[in-house]
């Protein structure tokens, strides 16, 4: 069987607009109804900071909205949310007046709806002028809604930030606009402020002009085509480092492919508070180096001119607007000496994660948020790999399974998550190159636009054929019919392996693995998976193999283990499979054997992966302590941070229960010391070697 490395995003169908009965359809479900569709805005916002010592501050602002009629109607419908409406008008594209008979504002569902006297036309092209006012207040918890203000300390003066958190449906909050992912459009900002403060936008600012008093308008680029949760506006008065990038052999490359919004050298912006700006010297290193990665990787330059990063007090998380990523302090700011060499990792992941979604999620975007979580899945999958390698010297695959495969297994309610899913797709083959142009091909084809599942499936059927993949049994491999299961149930398989060294045969079956969850709902697929697998023996288990053995298709398998010798075989090598292994007791007495006679036979991940799996069915009654107690016996030998990550919380859960017990209390103390000891033995606690023992 061909292999490849394939990555499968698969996304919400884009709704066509057209027929009256789909628009009223749309409406019903709280979509708008999808016969207009907006081309470009200019935006002007005023926010009055300085009248008034205390939130609420007053936003003052207007908004142009030009837009494609595709069906005869009597109504401008669009988003609106704590809005004061003042004054409403329409023209069509020869600008003359269209007149309006009434505004009306439904709060449930969050429209303004305009009424207009005369029907717009089909094919007909119309601007949308709207003056209103809202307020901007305190950020409403750590991840602000729509146009937030937060307060900081600064020479014990009290100050303020203004900042936007659009996403996913908080656009509506700034300002009248078309708020769903799939209405694309261009558009031009001006921001007014006070001299002394900074207004940031997605893209770099033109000109300065002076208003009325002491008022000054910044007027920024035109973006890129994006959708209205994309945006972000922000005004203070942050300090910035700064660097370029230069990937100047990408200039053909991107001229060709009509993306004309980038910049080879592009602007990279770290703001921060004065207080932390010598913190942000890591950031800026970071983003470069993940932005200039990503630009070779994809062969697309970022369709900005500049990318700024600004860590806004108060803040939780991180959000990817295009060209302008806000985070909190902690996510952003690393300073040696009050940061650990984790946190390090922290930053590294959530920039690479950030950036990732300038291309997987900006560029190209998901038509609904019922799919959204797969966006984030596959800038997951990229968070590791830009900078861990060549910045940080880490294994990127082991920082894959801390930060996503284990945080999956142990969900207390496990829907499968993106970067597992997309990791299990991408083993199927040769990594990264086939990932790589599946990307490329992606991200071109449908470079500004709303994505439909089928866009995404022929991409993956053109590369497949490309390839010459095909199924265990020479067939077309329909990866649709492989992952579905995967996206539409809850939990993850278990399965159960026995492995038969006389007759040389692997008998599998699987079952649904969700012991925290009592009641789920009934499932097309019954919950069984096509689980992509890959088999081991004491001589070919220390490394992970290029693709897949088998694929167990949703029914219980008996294998041809003629390869394999010994007397324990391994599952899943490199726990590149969403999937817990329970081993018959012959099998799992070989491996623990192995382990402890030299573990390094059996990958890192395969260790780590045992050992979590082990005390997962210690907790849920499936094995015993003593079980548990006999796989953790090599430990004295194991130097893997992942391992010992999994090991912990177990150590902590065992300790609540002996204490109870004194002479078994210390009994486990020495147990414990036997483990422990001769690791510290091997491991600095300064300088550099400390640093890389994160490997």
């Amino acid at each position: 069987m061909a292999r490849i490395s394939l990555c499968v995003v698969v996304v919400l169908c884009f709704v066509r607009t057209g027929a009256s009965e789909q628009g009223k359809a749309e409406v019903d479900n709280g979509l708008l109804p999808g016969n207009l569709v907006p081309s470009h805005y200019n935006l002007e916002l005023q926010a009055n900071m300085y009248d008034t010592t205390e939130p609420p501050f007053e936003l003052q602002g207007s908004v142009e909205i030009t837009f494609l009629c595709l069906e005869a109607t009597g109504n401008v419908v669009l988003h609106s949310v704590y809005q004061i409406i003042e004054v409403v008008s329409l023209v069509d594209s020869w600008g003359l007046d269209v007149d309006i008979s009434g505004v009306a504002l439904d709060a449930a569902r969050e429209f303004l709806t305009i009424s207009v006297d005369s029907i717009l036309l089909p094919g007909e092209q119309y601007t949308l002028r709207i003056l209103f006012m809202s307020n901007i207040t305190i950020s409403n918890g750590s991840n602000g809604q729509g146009f937030n203000a937060q307060f900081y300390t600064e020479d014990n003066e009290r100050r303020y930030i203004l900042w936007s958190e659009l996403a996913y449906m908080q656009a509506r909050k700034v300002f009248p606009c078309f708020d769903e992912p799939r209405y694309k459009a261009t558009f031009d900002v001006i921001l007014l402020r006070h001299p002394g403060m900074t207004s940031l936008f997605n893209t770099h600012l033109m000109n300065t002009e002076q208003r009325e008093g002491v008022w000054l308008a910044d007027h920024f680029a035109t973006t890129p085509v994006m959708s209205t949760y994309l945006l972000c506006f922000v005004v203070c008065d942050f300090p910035h480092v700064e660097m370029s990038t230069s990937n100047e052999k990408l200039v053909s490359i991107f001229i060709s492919i009509r993306l004309t919004f980038c910049d080879p050298n592009a602007q990279i912006r770290v703001y921060a508070r004065r207080e932390f700006i010598e913190a942000a010297d890591f950031a800026l290193t970071a983003a470069v180096a993940a932005q200039e990665w990503f630009e070779q990787y994809t062969a697309l330059p970022n369709p900005t001119s500049k990318t700024d990063h600004i860590a806004i007090p108060g803040k939780g998380g991180a959000m990817e607007s295009w060209g302008l990523i806000t985070y909190s302090e902690e996510y952003l700011l690393w300073d040696e000496n009050w940061s650990s060499p984790h946190h390090k990792l922290v930053l590294a992941s959530i920039i690479s994660h950030e950036l990732a979604h300038q291309w997987f999620g900006n560029l190209v975007t998901n038509a609904w948020w019922d799919d959204h979580w797969l966006n984030e899945g596959t800038a997951s999958f990229f968070e590791t790999m830009p900078i861990m390698q060549d910045i940080l010297g880490m294994d990127p695959s082991k920082i894959q399974l801390m930060r996503h495969m284990f945080r999956e297994l142990n969900a207390d309610k496990s829907i499968t998550q993106g970067p597992v899913m997309i990791d299990m797709e991408s083993s199927t083959g040769r990594v990264p190159i086939t990932f790589a142009q599946y990307s490329k091909k992606y991200l071109t084809r449908f470079s500004y636009s709303s994505v439909v599942s089928d866009d995404l499936w022929n991409v993956l059927s053109e590369q497949a054929a490309l390839e010459g993949v095909t199924d265990q049994d020479g067939s077309p491999l329909d990866l649709k019919e492989k992952f579905d299961p995967w996206l539409q149930q809850r939990g993850y398989p278990l399965i159960h392996a026995s492995w038969d060294p006389v007759l040389k045969s692997i008998n599998l079956t699987q079952d649904l693995y969700n012991p925290r969850e009592r009641y789920l709902p009934s499932a097309d697929y019954n919950y069984k998976w096509n689980i992509p697998l890959t088999f081991g023996d004491r001589s070919s288990s220390a490394s992970v193999p290029e693709g897949v053995d088998i694929w167990m298709d949703r029914e219980d398998s008996v294998v041809d283990g003629r390869k394999l010798s010994g007397s324990w075989i391994l599952i899943n090598i490199g726990a590149r499979s969403l999937c817990r292994v329970k081993y018959d007791h012959e099998t799992f007495g070989g491996i623990i054997e192995q382990l402890n006679k030299n573990h390094e036979a059996i990958h890192p991940e395969s260790r780590a992966l045992l050992v979590d799996d082990v005390i997962d069915f210690e907790r849920n009654g499936m094995m015993s302590a003593v079980d548990v107690l006999e796989i953790l016996q090599y430990l004295g030998s194991e130097m893997e941070m992942m391992t010992w990550k999994q090991v912990l919380p177990a150590i902590d859960f065992f300790s609540l229960r002996l204490r109870k017990f004194p002479e078994t209390w210390k009994l486990f103390q020495r147990y414990l010391r036997s483990l422990v000891d001769p690791v510290f033995e091997r491991v600095s606690w300064y300088g550099q070697q400390a640093e890389e023992r994160l490997t």
